[in-house]
């Protein structure tokens, strides 16, 4: 869990993927929240962010370069 300077909070979840591959970023919005999901590595990946922020998926490119 990480939080900007404004205080919003991200997420940054994973689980062991069901399926073998990669799969590229997907966004999505869910119950008011910005998502963007991917699969590396025998992981799947969520970022988590509050509703409507822009970039989400630039930081999820980020994140994915850091696991």
């Amino acid at each position: 869990v990480y939080t900007d300077a404004v205080g919003e909070v991200f997420a940054l979840c994973l689980k062991s993927a069901k399926s073998p591959g990669d799969k590229a970023f997907t966004a999505d919005t869910v119950g008011g929240f910005e998502m963007v999901s991917w699969r590396q590595d025998g992981a799947d990946y969520v970022m988590v962010g509050p509703n409507g922020t822009e970039g989400l998926t630039e930081i999820a490119e980020s994140a994915a370069l850091a696991v």
